[in-house]
């Protein structure tokens, strides 16, 4: 029997007055098992891991076995609709520029912060703190090749290896303001993976990321 998949939104109720609602495909087996939550499009210019995860979260219901999936392919949906990598950005601010609102450098976020630091509250109190594997999904630079980025702490490495990726990054496990970081601290399993190009949708650089994604689920 295929998995039970639902869709639901998460609510943020940002001080400003502004609500998010953020969808999610959430699938459970019905048995015992880890929780993985997939993840795409902190920054609003980086849409490739959106397209992976819905392809598949196409199959997935065949195919899950035991445990849960949480897929969140939009997570700042604010910056996706402006086109821009951040919240509040203007047409000229450096992506560097972010004046706080870079959504991968604010988990598990801050109830009493700013907007970006609000929806990454919600968003983690929701889907974030009960599961045991994060794949986070990104776009680099266009002429980056993509890479699977992993912490320095023990067993990250020989599940980066099952991913079945050429190329791994190994970063210092301090990290703890990204998410990967976050959980990689908190003793769970966070992976992030950086596509090549922005501001668009490759078909193979979505099939690339598709199959981190399977190895990965």
């Amino acid at each position: 029997m295929a998995a039970k998949l639902q869709v639901r939104r998460i609510q943020a109720q940002l001080k400003s007055g502004q609500c998010i609602s953020v969808p999610t495909w959430r699938l459970n087996s019905g048995k015992p098992g880890p929780t993985w939550l997939l993840t795409a499009a902190q920054h609003g210019n980086e849409l490739q891991g959106s397209e992976a995860i819905r392809r598949f979260m196409d199959d997935a219901p065949s195919r899950l076995k035991a445990g849960r999936i949480v897929a969140v392919p939009f997570m700042n949906l604010p910056a996706i609709r402006d086109r821009r990598p951040h919240i509040r950005m203007g047409p000229e601010q450096p992506y560097g520029d972010d004046r706080g609102h870079n959504m991968n450098r604010t988990w598990p976020g801050k109830a009493s912060g700013n907007a970006t630091t609000q929806l990454s509250r919600a968003i983690y109190l929701a889907v974030g703190d009960r599961a045991t594997h994060v794949l986070d999904l990104h776009c680099w630079q266009k002429y980056s090749a993509p890479a699977v980025l992993i912490r320095d702490v023990p067993g990250i490495r020989e599940i980066a290896a099952k991913l079945g990726h050429r190329f791994v990054q190994v970063n210092p496990a301090g990290n703890k303001i990204t998410i990967t970081g976050y959980f990689c601290s908190t003793g769970r399993v966070g992976i992030t993976y950086e596509c090549a190009g922005q501001y668009l949708v490759d078909e193979q650089q979505v099939q690339r990321c598709l199959r981190v994604v399977n190895n990965f689920g």
